[in-house]
């Protein structure tokens, strides 16, 4: 007959076996911080409550007290939970300080290098909006010419300027339109 071999856990290095210590220890006082926490809601708070909405004999065996509330003893469940809280903080950092220099050693010693390996360059994504259309420029307006004072002893000349060419109007640019992609799309249409 075949025996099944038995799966033994693997042997924990030091490092391993304080980060579990820890978590442990941590569980442990935060469950009897959270126990004791619901114990003193439940029987400070909810229990008083629910015997001033309940009004009963006191004879009776479903009588739930007076109805006073105990603050002072919730207060301190409170401050119990919170304690509880910053000393796990604590220990959980307190642990993992603990397992890193391990970590280190053990690299050391086989040559490894804990450095991250770089990273490599950023490639520059494509860019898939398609440029607009340029614009025609403007035409340009015909500048006046600086006019410079008649001198006065000599009337100014009867000549006539000569005619500047016509410019032709500019053509009114073409309407480009682009769908959600960013590609164009001719227009069918003339408005």
């Amino acid at each position: 007959m075949d025996e099944p071999n038995p799966a033994f856990a693997p042997e924990l290095s030091p490092a391993g076996s304080r980060r579990w210590i820890g978590r442990l220890i941590v569980a442990v006082m935060m469950g009897i911080a959270i126990w004791n926490f619901v114990a003193s809601l439940t029987s400070h708070v909810v229990i008083p409550a629910l015997a001033r909405l309940l009004p009963a004999d006191p004879q009776s065996p479903f009588y739930l007290g007076t109805g006073d509330y105990n603050v002072s003893a919730f207060f301190a469940s409170v401050l119990e939970l919170c304690f509880a809280a910053i000393a796990a903080a604590v220990v959980s950092a307190w642990t993992s300080q603990l397992a890193k220099p391990a970590k280190r050693k053990a690299a050391v010693r086989q040559g490894l290098s804990l450095s991250p390996p770089a990273a490599p360059p950023p490639q520059p994504v494509p860019n898939r909006v398609a440029p607009a259309a340029p614009l025609p420029e403007p035409a340009a307006s015909p500048q006046p010419e600086p006019v410079a004072p008649p001198p006065a002893k000599t009337p100014p000349p009867q000549s006539a300027k000569p005619a500047q060419p016509a410019r032709p109007a500019p053509a009114k640019p073409k309407k480009v339109y682009y769908n959600l992609v960013g590609e164009p799309i001719e227009a069918d249409e003339e408005q």
